[in-house]
């Protein structure tokens, strides 16, 4: 093989001086007599960084801090910065005042007709029974106060205006009703009595 061959690619070929070697062919010339192949460069030991995904795959943002998940990191697109964003710490339901419980009063103002209707009702009778319910009706029409009281007071000298003439009345009643019986008993015996003496008969 001489030196004005071409296109034969480099490498061991039999030496054109002494076949029973071989010689190195670079490509274009022979290389000295008992040349090999040169040895090729170890690869680098130099360790290249792993392609970053996100690099291509994620947008610019807040994302988890991949070294303390607790917090964010901003990612701006082609690597971590410094920026951090610490969690928000964690709002209190808010505390809503209780308004102080406070006790409601009736202002209440009195009936000026139930005393008098009970007065009239003992010394004379009808006129205070029906002033009686004149106040006991004032007093329901007034209605009832916040806490339930009536709003005028008098509702039981009402009441009592109209309960007296009728037990004044009832009891009079009743002891006309006795003394009339007790009258008519007396009087039965004594008509029976003054038979037996006029007719001289024992009775």
């Amino acid at each position: 093989m001489s030196e004005s061959s071409s296109g034969v690619p480099a490498g061991m070929y039999p030496d054109p001086e002494n076949p029973a070697q071989l010689r190195y062919w670079d490509g274009n010339s022979w290389g000295s007599p008992g040349s090999v192949a040169p040895t090729p460069p170890p690869p680098s030991q130099t360790q290249q960084p792993e392609p970053n995904i996100q690099q291509s795959n994620t947008p610019a943002g807040w994302y988890a801090d991949p070294e303390n998940p607790t917090q964010r990191r901003y990612w701006d697109g082609i690597q971590w910065t410094s920026s951090v964003e610490q969690p928000a710490p964690t709002a209190l339901p808010p505390v809503v005042a209780t308004p102080p419980q406070v006790a409601v009063v009736t202002q209440r103002r009195s009936n000026s007709l139930a005393p008098w209707a009970l007065v009239l009702s003992i010394f004379i009778g009808l006129p205070g029974l029906i002033l009686g319910f004149i106040a006991l009706k004032q007093i329901n029409t007034a209605g009832l106060g916040p806490d339930g009281r009536d709003i005028e007071s008098g509702r039981g000298l009402a009441k009592a205006a109209i309960i007296v003439p009728i037990v004044v009345v009832s009891l009079a009643v009743l002891i006309v009703g006795v003394v009339f019986a007790l009258g008519t008993v007396v009087k039965s015996s004594f008509n029976n009595t003054s038979t037996c003496i006029s007719s001289g008969v024992d009775c």
